[in-house]
């Protein structure tokens, strides 16, 4: 199998090249990272290729159809930061994504996984924990949120009347080593025995998913039978209150 992996160099990028790379011998599978710059650190049997701009049209579709793959995962994104504007995360979230998957279809790709979010269901949730059946209200979405729903829709269209399966998966915070944000400065703010005020916030609860289970299960959509034109949420299967976290952190 040829898989080519966008974004190949971001926090779960690497975790999964990392573990395509180390059974690709015994599972006959070729990788080829497209990623906006070379990087020294990626495995010596991966191909890597450059796409500066996933909204340059005209140089997606010829590197898409130069390499002939066989599935395609979508991992590159903004993801959310004050930097980016609502026309920043439209532009490359939404409509990169909506143009790789127009590309996948004219190039014979025939599953394209893409890397969703939980936040295409609302940055939180008063009706339990999050999964496939949960109604998703535009009106709830951060710009972050609705640029990825867009890219899920997209993606969708561009699929129909094709060979193509789509998979889309959501997941929610993600950790591991590595990991930046505000999970990082939770963990650094931990680390350092700052006093925190979150000792009495043990009502609520959010879903995580290791790095590692991420990119296996990604791997499992690669080629299950029954993965294609499904979407899931992912996540570790337990719930943390802010409190359980920061003791789980500390421990």
């Amino acid at each position: 199998m040829r898989v080519i992996v966008t974004g190949a160099s971001g926090f779960v990028g690497r975790q999964l090249v990392a573990s395509l790379a180390a059974d690709a011998a015994l599972n006959a599978t070729e990788i080829i990272t497209v990623t906006r710059s070379l990087h020294e650190k990626m495995p010596s049997t991966v191909r890597q290729e450059l796409l500066p701009d996933i909204t340059d049209r005209g140089r997606c579709f010829r590197l898409i159809k130069s390499v002939a793959a066989d599935a395609l995962v979508h991992l590159s994104a903004l993801t959310p930061s004050r930097r980016h504007s609502a026309a920043d995360f439209q532009r490359v979230n939404a409509s990169g994504t909506g143009i790789l998957a127009v590309a996948a279809v004219e190039a014979g790709v025939k599953r394209f996984v893409y890397l969703s979010s939980a936040h295409v269901c609302g940055a939180s949730t008063t009706i339990g924990a999050i999964d496939e059946n949960t109604p998703l209200d535009r009106s709830l979405l951060d710009p972050y949120g609705q640029s990825k729903h867009e890219g899920e829709i997209r993606l969708v269209s561009a699929a129909r009347g094709s060979d193509m399966q789509w998979i889309i998966v959501r997941p929610p915070l993600v950790y591991g080593p590595g990991v930046k944000g505000s999970f990082d400065m939770l963990a650094k703010a931990v680390r350092r025995g700052v006093p925190l005020p979150l000792g009495g916030v043990t009502g609520n609860g959010r879903d995580m998913v290791g790095v590692a289970n991420l990119a296996h299960f990604i791997r499992v959509c690669l080629n299950h039978p029954a993965a294609g034109d499904q979407v899931f949420v992912v996540r570790d299967g337990q719930r943390l209150s802010t409190r359980a976290l920061v003791e789980e952190l500390a421990s």
